[in-house]
């Protein structure tokens, strides 16, 4: 069996502890804001998919529907109250979108806010 130097220890010195922290941190500080953007690119990337099938799905109609849902206003989009059936066929359930009012829609996700209006004369939803 090998005979180990005087003084030798079978633990962590505190320098090797203090290198590990910082090279943690440096990995932190540049994943964090990474995943920040990838988040916010999530959620703008699935607003902006819903408001294309909208659009597509208004683009079969003529005339077009006085109403995208027929839903009362204030309803938040679930399974039990889907948002755009008139439009999508299956309608979306995502809770990120609520209905405001008869033509006006939010989609919120975290801090982001995006109010989206439905015009049935000119076929538009589009954001103001």
């Amino acid at each position: 069996m090998m005979q180990r130097p005087a003084g030798w220890n079978r633990g962590t010195t505190s320098t090797e502890l203090l290198l590990a922290i910082c090279l943690v941190g440096v990995l932190l500080f540049f994943a964090i804001p990474r995943y920040i953007s990838q988040s916010k690119q999530g959620q703008k990337t699935l607003r902006d998919t819903v408001v294309i099938s909208v659009r597509a799905g208004l683009a079969r109609f003529d005339p077009p529907p006085e109403d995208l849902d027929g839903l009362p206003a204030g309803t938040v989009c679930s399974v039990k109250s889907s948002c755009f059936q008139r439009v999508i066929p299956e309608g979306i359930v995502l809770e990120e979108w609520q209905k405001l009012g008869p033509r006006k829609y939010l989609f919120q996700r975290g801090s982001e806010q995006d109010v989206f209006f439905y015009n049935p004369e000119t076929k538009e939803f589009s954001q103001q």
